[in-house]
């Protein structure tokens, strides 16, 4: 009795360790570090409203976390193009989406633990933008290009320069890029793709070509106008100032034209790389075409400070003595960076790290000096530097630099995130918890030795084979299956995080390697059946090196009980260009969070239902990925591949590499609307005594509307479940009762009825 007295005992200790030790685990949630913690903002009640001069949203944003403050952060709007203006005559050809326009902050601000901020933004449009289905973006952001905070939202069919019906072009004149026609060129007539970012000297001047077509029905003169910046024009704040230059070259493009155009980028001197947005405006400075973006690198001695994270525990107030932990992605020179296109490599020498800590009054609480091998390569570097503090520092920021010598190359910035203090238990009360149980346990396999040997036995025994089994499947297909959604709910989601799929882009060693992983799939449907929607949520890029290109293939299928795997053509979110797969792309594109959103054509929701408006039973959604992987200055592609070290194969398209690559599937289970009537009978025996009421009952699901004719008439109830009614007066002969009930699938299905009959017979007086 006394073993049982005690292992009550001990039951009651692990479910109160198991309370606090989550409760803690929660804590330890927000207070973590700066590299885990997330620190999202909710974007809530967001209001775009649209007008002649622009876009504007309003929001409230909201910190959700009951301890830690946001990080500083600011804003960007961008409206992005979903369909080109100018379709590539090449299929296999995805164009990326183009900035139309954009609107970054300069001011920064934070949010306290739980605090709501009402902000109001405007973003300008151009009055010539032509009529059509856009990405808008809102995004808060730190000064490194970490987004905080998103919001997203299609805005459909909208602009100011329509197409008069039965008419091609646009009525005002735009301009638009044929993307896959765009080039940088150097001075020996070398050809570069414009996100290639070849290496020129810093006297020398690139050149970009494009041709670009006038897409309006009237004629019009343009300028070039040429927005740049170090890394990104726009995204990373951090980077340097934005510059603006318009041209003074005019051109003129007759309505409906198409011509090559060639312009000088800005002369540049630093060493570093660069991205340029080319635009046209008209002589009133009226934007009349989207921006298209260019990449180059002025070779020379250069560094990147990719990302600084805080690995210590965040904290308003750090003790003297204490150590400040970060950890630093860096880049050398950037001409290593894109791999040197121009044969010139130039490696860092005497390189050295600097951290430095100040508190809120940019006094310096502490540094530290490391010195750094010598880059000769292009692979991200990832170093660990820990800061001694030699006192007491408040609300601390800390900047991280590399230099090659006496020269500063590159620098980051950031603020410690404040945090609300919050009492979490101590850790001896876990040591007296746990021996407790570990007493609590020995007394009782003291007790229950014979019964608990075996269990141990077997449940080593289904350990191992399970192990064993996880290690044997070694194919090329790894499915993850989901859920479907309840009630009026349609769709359904998979919230399983696949296992990483790798590409080898062919550069340096097979460590280097583009990385994809899929995080949640949500497959989404209208109430009314003509919206179907997928999104999907995965992390991609490269994991060390920098000069690399992947791609991702989406190819989608629907089946269903006597339905065979049908493959489907989707969209991205607000286009109605449907295709049967979806291609996007990264260049040189550190591993990172992104999101995809994509329109199914609802044509093919009606493979779900039989031509009775029955639908087929287990109806579900598939997703297959697969990626490629290939260098920016190489055309040789590689496949996609679960296991590392990565397959080295070489294959001439990427086509061919995407059909050779792993595949990522995942099977998402669908709740759609089931229509039927079923049971419509009369409650007892047929037939019934002369004068009696009969009472019908009937078993609907998912109808909208039911009504009675024959021998009754009216509304009935076309809630879901099981009903009965008793008619108002007797019968005297036999009568025939019907039931329909009705429910709209759709545009592509219809409205579908479902009948019923009943003839109730009557006995003789």
């Amino acid at each position: 009795m006394l073993t049982f007295k005690v292992f009550k005992l001990a039951a009651i200790f692990f479910v109160l360790a198991f309370v606090l030790f989550f409760h803690n685990v929660s804590l330890a949630q927000e207070r973590i570090n700066g590299r885990d913690s997330g620190m999202a903002v909710l974007v809530k009640s967001a209001e775009i409203k649209t007008g002649d001069g622009g876009i504007e949203i309003e929001a409230v944003l909201f910190n959700p976390s009951p301890s830690t403050e946001t990080p500083l952060s600011t804003y960007l709007l961008t409206l992005n193009s979903i369909d080109p203006l100018a379709v590539s005559k090449n299929l296999d050809y995805t164009p990326p989406p183009l900035i139309v326009s954009a609107q970054e902050g300069e001011d920064y601000f934070s949010l306290k633990p739980k605090e709501r901020k009402m902000v109001k933004y405007f973003l300008p449009t151009s009055r010539y933008l032509p009529t059509a289905n856009y990405a808008f973006n809102f995004r808060l952001m730190r000064k490194d290009g970490d987004t905080v905070g998103l919001y997203r939202e299609i805005l459909r069919n909208f602009g100011f320069n329509e197409k008069k019906s039965n008419q091609e072009n646009y009525n005002k004149g735009f301009l638009a890029f044929y993307q896959e026609s765009c080039l940088i060129l150097n001075a020996k007539g070398d050809k570069f793709e414009p996100n290639e970012g070849p290496v020129f000297n810093s006297s020398e001047q690139p050149k970009v070509r494009c041709l670009v077509e006038n897409v309006g029905d009237e004629d019009i003169a343009v300028r070039p106008q040429i927005e740049w910046k170090e890394f990104f024009v726009y995204g990373r704040p951090s980077s340097g100032a934005r510059l603006k230059k318009v041209l003074d070259d005019t051109f003129t493009f007759k309505k409906g034209e198409t011509k090559s155009v060639e312009i000088s980028l800005p002369p540049v001197k630093e060493p570093q790389v660069y991205q340029a947005m080319l635009s046209f405006e008209d002589e009133s400075g009226a934007k009349r075409s989207f921006n298209m973006p260019f990449r180059w690198t002025i070779g020379g001695s250069s560094a990147r400070v990719d990302k600084v994270s805080l690995i210590s525990p965040i904290k308003n107030i750090y003790q003297n003595g204490e150590t400040m932990s970060l950890s630093v992605d860096y880049f050398g020179s950037m001409d290593l960076y894109w791999n040197n296109s121009s044969g010139d490599l130039a490696g860092l020498g005497r390189v050295k790290m600097l951290a430095v800590v100040k508190d809120k009054n940019g006094e310096v609480c502490g540094d530290k000096v490391l010195n750094l091998p010598d880059i000769n390569d292009s692979a991200r570097k990832n170093q660990i530097i820990d800061i001694v503090l030699d006192k007491k520092c408040e609300n601390a920021s800390y900047a991280v630099s590399i230099h090659s010598g006496e020269e500063k190359l590159a620098e980051e910035t950031a603020e410690v995130p404040k945090t609300a203090e919050s009492k979490t238990m101590k850790n001896y009360y876990y040591y007296i918890i746990a021996a407790v149980l570990f007493l609590a346990l020995f007394a009782l396999i003291k007790r229950r030795k014979k019964a608990i040997v075996p269990a141990i036995m077997i449940l080593f025994a289904f350990s191992a084979f399970g192990l064993f089994f996880n290690s044997a499947d070694a194919s090329s297909t790894k499915t993850y299956t989901g859920i479907k959604y309840g009630g009026e709910d349609y769709g359904g989601d998979a919230a399983d995080n696949s296992d990483p799929l790798y590409s080898f882009y062919g550069v340096n060693d097979t460590s280097n390697v583009n990385k994809l992983v899929i995080k949640k799939i949500e497959a989404n449907l209208d109430s009314d059946l003509n919206g179907f929607f997928a999104d999907i949520y995965y992390a991609a890029g490269f994991t060390s090196c920098s000069n690399s290109t992947m791609q991702i293939r989406f190819k989608m299928y629907i089946e269903a009980d006597g339905l065979s795997k049908t493959q489907v053509n989707f969209a991205p979110s607000g286009s109605v260009n449907y295709q049967p797969k979806q291609i996007r792309e990264y260049t040189s594109i550190t591993y990172k969070a992104d999101e995809e959103l994509f329109d199914i054509d609802p044509s093919f929701l009606k493979n779900f239902y039989d031509s009775g408006g029955n639908m087929r039973t287990n109806p579900r959604l598939i997703v297959e990925i697969v990626q490629s992987g290939k260098s920016t200055h190489s055309n040789p592609y590689h496949r996609g591949d679960f296991s590392k070290p990565v397959s080295t194969v070489d294959f001439a398209s990427r086509s061919d590499a995407f059909d050779a690559s792993d595949t990522i599937r995942y099977t998402i289970p669908l709740n759609l609307p089931d229509p039927s009537l079923s049971n419509f009978s009369l409650s007892g025996t047929s037939p019934i005594d002369y004068n009696c009421k009969p009472t019908l009952s009937w078993t609907v699901n998912d109808v909208k509307s039911c009504s009675a004719n024959g021998g009754w008439s009216g509304t009935k109830s076309a809630a879901n479940g099981t009903h009965s009614e008793t008619m108002a007066s007797g019968i005297t002969s036999s009568t025939n009762y019907g039931l329909s009930c009705s429910r709209n699938l759709g545009s592509t299905i219809g409205t579908k009825a479902y009948t019923g009959n009943v003839t109730v017979g009557v006995n003789a007086r």
